[in-house]
């Protein structure tokens, strides 16, 4: 019987397995495929890794910290390469890699994480043809792509510095990307006064940390996939309608299909930042806001809506104190949803809410959800009152779910919601 090797059973297993019987150890002595995976851990076992492969293609994937000794000795052989994995990468690791990158052709997955990203001021170079590379994921160096061409790309993963524009180039020569995950250094100058357009035809999930906007007014992207945008967003940068940012967001927009077909926004607060997703059949667009000013989410939640406003149907906004300088804002946000069907909103915002809509604006709305309403004497009328006007203009809601964990089940308010409201749900 000849023993079957399972792929992830570790070298303490193969040593184990191959000391079972004289029979066993010459048939995983002689079997290559066996002996590919290296770890980078000690020159002994290294070598003995390396003759048992014979010639074919092996895997680094250094679990820790490189051996430099190791690293040194497998140079000569970096031409094997199929998979170099390296998480904890220092400076000078960093620059024994560097210099062997050239001969790695045939490679087709890369990652480099350098630990100390500050300890780092000599960029990465890679250049030239790399027509195996599947996977490209480097993280805390500075990228400097030269004429990079990888015409078999399917997954990109950039965390650093990279000059956009040969950022471009490379996905122009990456016609099969179907991943792309992007985050600047904060210091970099993300600016690019070029009418350049990529289309990335095969691409499912985009993720813009930093400069979305600017590196996506650049991109063209296909129907489908989950596109995500996580920015930090400042109340300088959104100070009015004709602000270059938010004309930045316009031209952005205009190339995601699925900002005009989203049927849900949602507006939440996770510890001071602000985050907004929205969400459609074809994927999401996340933003965030990090200095927490209201005025800020308003005017953004605004030109999300600007985009989007006939598609979206539910609109989830946690707590929000609306500046009483531009309450305005606010409501314009909201009439602008002529095809809102639910709400789901905090007690904050229930008046707010029930003066922005009235009877004139979103005739589909028919689920109103709040959350925690905790002051009941005042809250529960403003329901009743809303819920009223709806009622005897004919655009009633018919739905009203309370979320109010902390609070005794109350009779009486119940039954008044419910003579304009025709299911009220105590949750």
């Amino acid at each position: 019987m000849i023993p079957k090797y399972q792929e992830g059973q570790t070298s303490r297993d193969l040593v184990a397995v191959s000391s079972v019987c004289s029979y066993w150890r010459n048939t995983f002595l002689t079997t290559p495929s066996i002996w590919t995976r290296l770890d980078g851990k000690g020159m002994k076992k290294t070598r003995a890794w390396l003759e048992r492969s014979k010639a074919l293609p092996i895997q680094l994937e250094v679990g820790g910290y490189l051996n430099r000794r190791v690293m040194k000795f497998l140079a000569p052989y970096f031409s094997r390469l199929d998979v170099m994995d390296l998480p904890c990468l220092n400076a000078w690791d960093l620059s024994l890699v560097h210099n062997h990158l050239t001969n790695i052709r045939f490679l087709r997955d890369l990652r480099i994480q350098v630990s100390n990203p500050r300890a780092s001021n000599t960029p990465l170079v890679m250049d030239g043809e790399f027509p195996s590379l599947e996977r490209l994921h480097i993280s805390g160096v500075q990228l400097s792509i030269t004429n990079l061409r990888t015409p078999n790309l399917r997954n990109l993963l950039l965390w650093g510095a990279v000059d956009i524009r040969t950022l471009l180039d490379l996905l122009e020569t990456s016609p099969v990307l179907e991943l792309l995950v992007l985050k600047f250094d904060h210091h970099q100058d993300a600016s690019i006064s070029t009418g350049r357009k990529v289309v990335l035809g095969n691409i499912k999930v985009a993720h813009f940390l930093r400069y979305g906007p600017k590196v996506l007014q650049h991109l063209s992207l296909p129907s489908g996939g989950d596109v995500k945008i996580v920015e930090e967003i400042s109340p300088g940068q959104l100070d009015g309608t004709t602000n270059s940012y938010t004309q930045l967001l316009s031209q952005a927009f205009n190339n995601l299909p699925m900002a005009h077909q989203a049927e849900s926004l949602t507006f939440h607060t996770t510890g001071v930042s602000r985050n907004f997703l929205l969400e459609g059949p074809n994927g999401t667009l996340e933003l965030a806001n990090k200095d927490n000013d209201p005025t800020t989410c308003i005017t953004l939640l605004r030109s999300l809506a600007q985009y989007s406003a006939p598609s979206i149907q539910d609109l989830r906004i946690p707590p929000l104190d609306v500046p009483p300088r531009d309450p305005g804002g606010f409501n314009d946000f909201l009439r602008s949803l002529s095809g809102l069907r639910t709400i789901f909103v905090h007690h904050s915002l229930v008046s707010q809410c029930s003066l922005a809509l009235g009877t004139d604006y979103c005739p589909l709305l028919y689920r109103l959800c709040v959350h925690r309403p905790l002051r009941w004497v005042q809250d529960h009328h403003e329901l009743a009152r809303f819920a009223k006007i709806r009622s005897e203009a004919g655009v009633p809601i018919q739905r009203l779910l309370v979320n109010n964990y902390s609070a005794p089940f109350d009779v009486a308010v119940v039954g008044m919601l419910r003579e304009y409201v025709w299911d009220v749900v105590w949750i």
